[in-house]
Parts: C-alpha cells; structure tokens; sequence
C-alpha cells in the first residue's frame, strides 16, 4: 500500500526539501499541494496524513484554514504543522483544537527527527482499527444536486465544505450566475443568499418562479439577520424555509436531510 501523506507548502526551500526527502525515506510519498483553496483536495481524496510546512506562510490564513481544519475534521487525517513557533503561534494554532494536531515542529527543523515521529503515528494511526474506520468518508447519501447562491466567497466555501461529502454541491457568486446555469442544469435545491448585489435574492426566486421549468425548484433563503423583522420579510416569499449563516455546520447538515426527507414524503403522496 503506498502510504501518502498530503504536503502542503508555500514555497521550496532547503528545509522543506529535506523534510520531503526524509520522509520519502522512510516509504511515505509526500503528495504535494500549494496553499490554495482550489488544491485543497475533497474528503474522498484525501490521505491519511497531512503536513503543513508553514515557515514562509504568506496566504490569508483566514480563508485556507477553516478548509484545512474541515478536512481533517471530515477524514480524521493525522495533522502535522511545521513552521517558527511565534508565527505559529500568533497566526496558524488557533485555527485548530488541540486535539486536532497530530503533533508541531518548530524551527530548527531536524528532518530525520521529523519523518521518524511522522512514520510512527503515520502506522499506528492506520494500524488501529478505531481509526481505519474513523479515516471512512461518509458515502455521499444522496445523489442530489444542491446550487448555492452567494455573493460571498467564505460562506460559499463554508458551506460546500458542510455539504461536499453528501450531496453534489454547485456553487456560484452571484444571481445572474446561477441562471446561466440553470438554463441547462436543474438542482434537487438552491441555497439563496437573501441580500446580494445587482439581483438579490427575491428577485431572483421571482425570476425562478416566472419560468414553467423552474419554479418548483425548492429554495432555502440564507441570511445572517435573525430579527424578526426579517425572518417575517424572508418567509413571506414562501420559501421551502430559511438558514441563518451562524447555524452550526453539523445542524445545517441535519435541517437539509430532513428537508429533502420531507419534499420526497411530499413527492410520494402525490
């Protein structure tokens, strides 16, 4: 079995060479991966093992890290971090529960040391049966075809990475978009962002519901406004519901489950 482990690095240096070599000495193939969202691979595709060597981080680590940490959270990959320890410390920990790191290495690096440690969790981790069950990503449980509908990028990502694993997910940042793709496509549901610019989203599910071949489409409005006042103003377009973005990922997954539950009962009894 060739033992993979995800690698992911900004820039090549000496150290990060040294590190790749000595862990391919040991028989683990570094597979590597800039420290990008769009090289972030899915759940499906990931390794058992992740490490990240951050000692020239220069990416926005606020928008990769909530990835990377979803990741591991979704495949129970081992997570290595490398990198200077006040770097570390001031910008990349606290991203990820403690419990989630596998194990850090701080400059400077000793890259035998390293691939030693990673070779041993790397084997017990894949030689306990706990953990081989652990590392299982979900079946996706449904075929189902979800377009989300949103002018922001972080949310569009939040949410792919809550939904990616169980349904064929979309993704599109702006209402113009989506109708583009739903000139050929037709999704089981759309998630709608509530305000959005240029065509927000009452106009766009007024523009849906215009069209013989669309308007039965389900739609769940996103907003991140609980008041009353504007739960009232969603609902009031008769939506299939609504979801606030502060929704925890694990409820989320459970309200849309339960949603599409409802409009198959529905389907059933017509």
């Amino acid at each position: 079995m060739i033992r993979q482990i995800l690698m992911i690095v900004d820039k090549d240096s000496f150290s990060t060479r040294s590190i790749a070599s000595s862990l391919m000495a040991k028989g683990l193939v570094p597979r590597p991966a800039a420290p990008q969202y769009s090289a972030m691979p899915k759940a499906d595709d990931c390794p058992p093992a992740v490490f990240m060597c951050l000692q020239d981080w220069s990416t926005d680590h606020k928008f990769l890290m909530p990835v990377i940490r979803d990741l591991i959270r979704d495949t129970g990959a081992l997570l290595f971090i490398a990198g200077d320890r006040p770097h570390l410390e001031e910008s990349v920990l606290h991203y990820f529960p403690k419990h989630m790191i596998t194990d850090t290495f701080f400059r400077p690096f000793n890259a035998a040391q390293i691939a030693e440690r990673v070779e041993k969790l790397y084997d017990d981790h894949i030689k306990n049966p706990s953990n081989r069950e652990r590392l299982k990503v979900p079946q996706k449980v449904t075929q189902k075809r979800i377009l989300i509908v949103d002018d922001n990028p972080s949310s569009l990502r939040a949410l792919r990475s809550v939904l990616h694993a169980y349904y064929k997910v979309v993704m599109t940042d702006s209402g113009m978009g989506a109708l583009t793709y739903l000139e050929e496509q037709t999704p089981d549901l759309i998630l709608l962002d509530y305000e959005m610019p240029v065509l927000n989203g009452p106009q766009f599910l007024s523009m849906l519901r215009a069209r013989e071949r669309l308007r039965d489409i389900p739609v769940v409005f996103l907003t991140g406004k609980s008041d009353r006042e504007v739960v009232m103003e969603v609902m009031s377009m008769k939506p299939e519901g609504y979801l606030l973005k502060s929704t925890p990922p694990e409820e989320i997954r459970d309200k849309i489950a339960a949603l599409f539950a409802a409009i198959d009962q529905r389907k059933a009894r017509m």
